[in-house]
Parts: structure tokens; sequence; C-alpha cells
């Protein structure tokens, strides 16, 4: 039943949220977020911590409807800059990037009535802003990117998710998984990912090659074996 009511929020609006409150790992174990963002208007999804009651998701639904209201207008919302003009106070909203089971959100950092973030539960909002799962290849940046063990594992990354194996010409905007006709990625994530290719094009320039490293990724994700293993046969 929940499915059915999400698929139908998801067509009319293009978004829902779903509420966990009792989320281990997460500010006040409080983890509201947003689905669909992402996919429908190529903006992060949100997520509120701050320690509000299932009695109180008529508020949540209000303050995710305004920030998402400027995303459909075509804004796009960054962390660490203050926004003015989202709460009726004449205090400034912020946002943290949060990683949550591998994938990135916008976590909404709300002030006291002051514009302060200082007291509790206030200054919680900016903590356990990850789990350390590994971050699913469209939500990879190319600031993600710094080294071949980053390339390597990006592509593993793809292989893994997508069973895409990297190669040399290879279109994301035409790729399909296997027995599907419509493209895997839609353009905000073929734009995305493509920009981070190039950036692992640009770490391995020609010392390392891409499609070398590729079909070594395969026999590491077919074998289970760990990343390290490259190092002990000399990429």
């Amino acid at each position: 039943m929940a499915e059915h009511w999400q698929t139908i929020l998801l067509e009319r609006y293009g978004w829902y949220y779903s509420a966990n409150f009792d989320a281990a790992g997460m500010p006040n174990n409080v983890d509201i977020h947003t689905h669909g963002l992402f996919e429908r208007f190529n903006h992060y999804d949100l997520q509120i911590c701050l320690p509000v009651t299932a009695g109180e998701l008529e508020l949540v639904n209000g303050l995710f409807g305004i920030v998402v209201d400027e995303i459909a207008l075509g804004n796009r919302f960054l962390p660490g800059i203050p926004y003015l003009g989202l709460l009726a106070a004449p205090v400034a909203v912020s946002f943290a990037m949060a990683s949550v089971a591998g994938r990135r959100y916008l976590r909404i950092i709300y002030p006291d009535i002051d514009g302060e973030v200082t007291a509790f539960p206030f200054c919680t909002q900016s903590t356990q802003l990850t789990d350390h799962r590994p971050l699913l290849p469209v939500f990879h940046e190319p600031g993600d990117i710094v080294d071949i063990g980053d390339v390597a594992h990006f592509i593993l990354a793809l292989n893994t998710a997508h069973g895409l194996v990297y190669r040399t010409g290879l279109e994301l905007a035409t790729f399909c998984l296997p027995g599907e006709e419509e493209p895997a990625f839609g353009w905000g994530a073929v734009e995305r990912l493509e920009a981070v290719l190039h950036k692992c094009r640009e770490i391995c320039g020609v010392e390392f090659d891409m499609d070398k490293i590729a079909i070594q990724m395969e026999v590491v994700r077919k074998a289970m074996l760990p990343v390290s293993w490259l190092v002990e046969k000399g990429l």
C-alpha cells in the first residue's frame, strides 16, 4: 500500500518524503528525507534530522514544501551558504552535504528563533553526516576522484551497481541494462557520470589505461577480491 501511494505522489508531484524516528547513526535518531528530487529536478534530495515527532509531520511537509517549490522553479541550493526567505522568521537556513546508504542528501540546517545553531537540538544537525557506506556511482562528483585508487573504486562501483564495464567510447546516454530497452541513466545522471569519468581520465593521464583498469575491476567484482589486489598486481 505504501509503495502505491509513493508512486502516486511521484507521478503527481514529482517527490515525496519518508520518516524514520529510530534511525541509528543519525542526529537525534531521526532521518526524514525526500525522494524524487534527484531524478525529477537533478537536485540532491533533502534531509531533516531535528527531533520532530510523527505528530509534527505536517510541519515537516511545510518545511520541505517551501524548499522544493524553489527547486521546482529552477533554483539550486548549495552546502554552507545561508539562505534567507525560507522561513517566516528573518533568519537564514543553510545546508550540509550528507551521505546515507550510498546516496547524497542536502541536510537542511534550521536555526533557532535567534538564527543560531549552537544550542541543542539545533547543534546536532551538522553531526553524523555520513554512515560511511560507499557512494552509488551517480552520486559521485569530480572532486571525489583525487588519485588512481579513486578511479579504480569508481569504475568498480559502475560495474557493481549497473553491470557496466567501462571502455573507451562508451555512450552512457544509450547504455541499457541487460534485458531493458530504456537507457539506464537519465540526462542528469549522464551529465554527472561523464564529469566524473572526465576527471578519471585526467587522473590516469598517459600512465594508466582506464580500459585495462575496467577489465581488472571486472575480475575483482566476480572474484569478490579487495581493490588492494590491484596493488599486488602492480597497477
